[in-house]
This record gives C-alpha cells, sequence and structure tokens, in this order.
C-alpha cells in the first residue's frame, strides 16, 4: 500500500508536471533562444545593416493604363539605393497606353511584345531578360537548383535545354 508520503511524493511531481507544461516549457524556449542570439551576436553572426544587394522590382502590367502612373511613381520613389535597384515592367500584350506610358520613363527598363501569354510567361521573359544582363549574379541560382529547379528556373532551364542554346548559366 501507498503510504502518505509516497502520496505526497506523486501528488507534488504531478503538479511540477503540470506546471512545467505551461510555464516551465516557455520559460526554457525563452532562454535557450536568447543564449542563442547573444551566441550569434558574438560569433559576428547577425546581419549586417550596411548590406545592400542589388535587387530587380518586376511588374507584370496588362492593360494598366489608369494606374500605371502610380506604380511608376511609387516604384521610382522606394527608399532604396537607386543605383541598386533596377526596374523592370513588361507590358505583354496591353492595349491601351500602358507600353507607352512605361516606355516614356526614365530609370525604367520596359519589356514588351504585342501578343499577350499570360502574367507566368511575362515573369519568365522578365527572369529570361535578368539572366541575360547579368549572368554572373544568377548563376548561383542554376548551381543550386541543378537537380530540382523550381520555379522561373524551372521554366528558363527547360527552355535552354530543349533549345540547345548558349545559355550563360551553363557549367561548361
Amino acid at each position: 500500500m501507498l503510504t502518505q508520503t509516497m502520496l505526497s511524493a506523486l501528488f507534488w511531481m504531478g503538479v511540477l508536471v503540470i506546471v512545467y507544461t505551461y510555464i516551465g516549457y516557455g520559460l526554457i524556449a525563452a532562454l535557450l533562444v536568447r543564449l542563442r542570439e547573444r551566441r550569434s551576436l558574438n560569433a559576428g553572426l547577425s546581419p549586417r545593416s550596411d548590406f545592400e544587394p542589388t535587387v530587380t522590382l518586376v511588374v507584370a502590367a496588362y492593360n494598366e493604363g489608369e494606374s500605371i502612373r502610380a506604380k511608376l511613381f511609387n516604384s521610382l520613389r522606394l527608399d532604396y539605393p537607386r543605383e541598386k535597384l533596377d526596374l523592370l515592367f513588361v507590358t505583354d500584350g496591353s492595349t491601351d497606353e500602358t507600353p507607352d506610358l512605361v516606355s516614356k520613363v526614365a530609370g525604367v527598363r520596359h519589356l514588351h511584345v504585342p501578343t499577350r501569354s499570360g502574367k507566368i510567361a511575362a515573369m519568365n521573359r522578365a527572369m529570361e531578360s535578368l539572366i541575360r544582363q547579368r549572368p554572373e549574379q544568377y548563376l548561383w541560382i542554376h548551381r543550386r537548383f541543378k537537380d530540382q529547379p523550381d520555379g522561373a528556373t524551372r521554366a528558363y532551364l527547360q527552355r535552354s535545354t530543349m533549345q540547345r542554346s548558349s545559355s550563360p548559366l551553363r557549367d561548361e
């Protein structure tokens, strides 16, 4: 039979398990996060605040004549170093004034073909244009997704493989 001390010990062990479940686990997890943050700060692994990579904002626009001015204005006023920001607007198939408005703006690259193939095709054309413009910056995409490419990279790699073109992404 269980004695009074054994019942008391079982009771308090149950209380400790419940307290640990609701409070202790959270406290231990928070402590581990703090220790990890402190260790990464000391090891110099924190993100650099001065790092600003070159980025490209790609906008696929179809018949956006009414709103394209505002989008161009907002894109040109982004809080990012202008020399590190590439603006690329793709207006494939637009039948209104969208292509004309975009092509008149300085500092914006513009791709346009008269036929409409859809947003995915426009984004793939933008990706191909970017790869041709700066192949060295996109070489890591090829290496990273060589075995299992995803998204625009898959489309580009499949197309370049089928066409056997001299792609800037080839390892040869």
